[in-house]
């Protein structure tokens, strides 16, 4: 925690744009953040980002000292410096919304992992000029999954996403290779998710339990040999893991699964992490919101695997595909 005392020339000025400026390296995702966790107080009072100081506030800012200072993510391999390796590519830009494309390894937001800088911050490095606490993320993909994710410039289209996303007007497809092949070409799998926190995994349920949560996956099996598989997936329900864990049920876990996958597989093809990608994004019509000039579009990546000399499932590289 640091507390400070606001001066003179910060008065009248709004508390957001205050802390932004006092501490120029620290993430806007980390600011706006604590605003909403409620982790900034003003006199004892906790308040929100448009308070407007007055001179002599005393002012707690419950954040750690290294994120404060902006050193938490400055990391020291290529990953951590977005100046010389950014963790994404632009596939999609308009003055509502961004598309990039994630490398596996990066986590989407702050104070998920060490010292990686968080594709959020790295966004907003990029587009400095857009409104506080924007561009924001408008739904995660895991630290080690490759893939497209959206990204709001306004507040407007991060509610018009967060509704077409609930309507199921913006469809997330996945690619991933598993190991084995489903008995069935495609098929729609139910059943119940149970967290574990304490150890950051999830266990599938056939059966409701205190806790759990429905989820539903849908696939199609895209090519296969004798060993493994590559399949289409699209979530029905979004939740932690839904596709690792899913699989994995069924017993078809994605190769270089290292939590929920097959040891013995992974080890043969040496790969350490996980076949996975969100490769497409389509925008469905029917909504009548600020982003129906993109109804009937869609915006896709043709995943790389690493694994292209396996028979039948050949993968191509990331290029960007837009259509």
């Amino acid at each position: 925690m640091k507390k400070i005392i606001i001066s003179s020339r910060y008065n009248g000025k709004r508390i957001d744009a205050i802390l932004t400026d006092m501490f120029r390296g620290m993430p806007k995702d980390a600011l706006y953040k604590a605003f909403r966790q409620k982790d900034i107080k003003v006199n004892g009072v906790r308040i929100k980002q448009d308070y407007r100081a007055a001179t002599g506030d005393i002012t707690e800012i419950y954040i750690a000292d290294d994120i404060l200072e902006g050193t938490k993510f400055s990391g020291s391999g290529p990953e951590g410096s977005i100046s010389s390796n950014p963790g994404f590519s632009i596939v999609y830009e308009d003055d509502n919304l961004i598309i990039v494309f994630k490398k596996r390894g990066i986590p989407v937001q702050s104070m998920e992992t060490g010292s990686i800088e968080p594709l959020v911050s790295r966004l907003h490095r990029q587009f400095p000029h857009d409104a506080d606490g924007f561009p924001a993320l408008c739904h995660r993909i895991d630290k080690n999954t490759s893939g497209l994710v959206m990204a709001a410039r306004n507040p407007q289209t991060l509610d018009a996403v967060a509704v077409r996303l609930k309507m199921r007007r913006i469809r997330k497809l996945y690619q991933c290779i598993c190991c084995g092949r489903p008995v069935k070409t495609e098929a729609t799998l139910k059943a119940y998710l149970e967290k574990d926190k304490d150890n950051s995994r999830v266990f599938i349920k056939e059966k409701k339990t205190p806790g759990s949560l429905s989820i539903s996956t849908r696939y199609r099996i895209m090519a296969s040999n004798t060993e493994l598989s590559r399949l289409e997936i699209e979530l029905l329900t979004g939740r932690t893991h839904q596709i690792r864990a899913h699989l994995a049920y069924i017993g078809y876990p994605i190769l270089g699964d290292q939590k929920y996958g097959s040891s013995e597989l992974n080890k043969k093809y040496g790969i350490k992490q996980q076949a996975l990608c969100a490769y497409k994004i389509i925008f469905e019509s029917g909504a009548q919101d600020l982003l129906r000039y993109l109804d009937g579009k869609s915006f896709e990546v043709s995943p790389d695997f690493g694994i292209r000399s396996i028979t039948g499932i050949t993968t191509l590289p990331s290029d960007v595909i837009t259509k």
